[in-house]
């Protein structure tokens, strides 16, 4: 499944946050899922981050292909 930005943004809030909603629900209801983001979706992310964050974006990013 490819995961947009704006999926990955709301799942890596509810973690900052600790509160897990809708993000979180569907990939814990869709567990075998083959998780992937387009390199549009990397590019976005990389742009969000501030350039001394490296070390967090790449953790953002890694889980998917």
């Amino acid at each position: 499944m490819l995961l947009d930005t704006a999926f990955i943004i709301d799942l890596h809030r509810e973690a900052l946050r600790r509160t897990p909603a809708g993000a979180h629900r569907f990939l814990t209801d869709n567990p075998d899922l083959l998780l992937r983001i387009s390199v549009i979706t990397f590019g976005e992310l990389a742009e969000g981050f501030a350039p001394g964050s490296r070390v967090a974006f790449q953790e953002l990013v890694q889980p998917y292909e």
